[in-house]
């Protein structure tokens, strides 16, 4: 009679609920697949109880003789190669052990019971019950989120990370195995466990801290390939205005040089110095970016230059500071900006030609901070609207704008202990000002 209640109350949930969680791990439809699910659970809940009465003191033996019967029946009942089953077994028996092993352990704790003295009622229904519960609602949130095995491989692949996943299947299995010998020193507390006691107690956690170790490792490397990527990222995305501005200049050097031949020609040597004194007052403009001694910012402006030519927006960049001191990465310095000036220039462009105007000012407001200003001419923001113009998703524009470009800059700078603020007045236009703490080291 405690046989069958155990089938009916742990040992049938525990199959089918562990099963369908390997199956959202492993990317597969439960949808599709819940009634060939559904007879492998009774089919090997039932090998589980049968397996146990013929060695009820072989736990190992039980455990490979239940991994083998799973695989099985994967292999059977589903039309999965015999390597996904392997997958789908082993994700499911880790799972199985990390979670049952934890709920034991906190409920003995507990209630202060040995675990051999544990009845069927209520205390392994209650453990059981437990972790079934969470495990569902794990299921269920994986599968909406597609939190799958596959995507988190490709997560770490793409940051070049693939080895610390590695190390951490490694710890997961480390944790199973001393997962296992607990459950069974626990279990069968009068056998003579001396023979693996010292390697299990003491080995595989030193093996774990050494392969976290390892993992701290990696991981501080792998940032720094990270961010120099996402500098990249940042850098090409400005990378066809920086090469319209350049055929730009390359086509007005040639008209230049007409202008000054068509000048000498004639003989008007006023005309040339007047002419080349213009010309000298953009190239001040383009040698003050020096000054700023972050090339990624110097790269932005210029960029941002050029796209100001083509939209018809006059535009001006006063340096009065340097940005090396500032610990903010480079390219999260270049989206912040680049996102307030992309803004203002969409502002702009709604005002006739000849008003369009925008100016960027970098000055140092004290010894401990730099403010960067982006300033555009024709446009207001009510003083309701600028707490919600920094929520996720509010956007005043309508061409499809995500809403995310202001709310993520001030997230960022909030991060380096700075802040955003806005001053805007009717027909007079509108200042974001960018204010970051600045340090001695700067950004390494």
């Amino acid at each position: 009679m405690e046989q069958i209640l155990q089938y009916v109350f742990i040992s049938f949930p525990e199959a089918l609920i562990f099963l369908f969680f390997a199956f959202a791990l492993m990317g597969i439809d439960i949808k599709a697949t819940w009634k060939q699910g559904l007879l492998l659970s009774v089919l090997y809940s039932l090998g589980t109880i049968v397996t146990y009465l013929i060695f009820p003191y072989d736990y190992f033996i039980r455990l490979i003789i239940n991994c083998l019967l799973l695989w099985g029946l994967l292999k059977i009942l589903f039309p999965f190669t015999a390597l996904q089953c392997i997958y789908i077994t082993v994700v499911r028996i880790i799972s199985h052990i990390l979670v049952e092993s934890v709920a034991i352990f906190v409920y003995t704790q507990i209630t202060n019971k040995d675990i051999q003295h544990l009845e069927l009622f209520p205390d392994a229904v209650i453990t059981a019950w437990t972790y079934f519960i969470i495990v569902i609602f794990i299921t269920f949130y994986i599968s909406k989120k597609q939190i799958t095995l596959s995507n988190i491989i490709k997560v770490y692949q793409r940051y070049n990370l693939i080895e610390i996943l590695w190390v951490w299947i490694a710890i997961l299995l480390i944790i199973s195995i001393n997962g296992i010998f607990m459950f069974y020193a626990l279990t069968y507390p009068t056998r003579d466990h001396a023979g693996i006691s010292i390697p299990i107690v003491f080995g595989l956690p030193l093996l774990s801290t050494i392969l976290v170790s390892y993992m701290i490792f990696r991981f501080a490397q792998n940032m720094a390939t990270l961010t120099m990527k996402q500098t990249e990222e940042v850098y090409l995305e400005y990378m066809d205005e920086l090469i319209t501005h350049f055929r730009s200049q390359r086509h007005d050097f040639l008209n230049h040089m007409q202008v000054v031949y068509g000048f000498a020609k004639i003989g008007n040597l006023d005309g040339i110095l007047r002419y080349l004194e213009e010309l000298n007052l953009e190239a001040d403009e383009t040698l003050s970016l020096l000054q700023l001694k972050h090339p990624p910012m110097a790269a932005l402006l210029r960029a941002k230059a050029a796209t100001a030519t083509v939209k018809q927006v006059q535009f001006q960049v006063s340096v009065k500071a340097s940005l090396e001191r500032l610990p903010i990465r480079p390219f999260e310095l270049v989206k912040v900006i680049g996102n307030i000036i992309d803004n203002a220039f969409d502002e702009e462009i709604k005002a006739p030609e000849q008003q369009r105007y925008v100016e960027v000012t970098i000055e140092e407001t004290s010894p401990s901070y730099i403010a960067i200003h982006v300033f555009n001419r024709n446009s207001y923001i009510p003083p309701e609207q600028q707490s919600l113009i920094f929520r996720q998703g509010y956007t005043s524009k309508q061409d499809h704008h995500s809403g995310t470009g202001l709310a993520i800059s001030k997230q960022i700078v909030q991060r380096y202990g700075g802040k955003i603020t806005i001053w805007s007045e009717p027909e007079q236009g509108t200042r974001f000002t960018v204010t970051l703490l600045a340090n001695a080291k700067g950004y390494r």
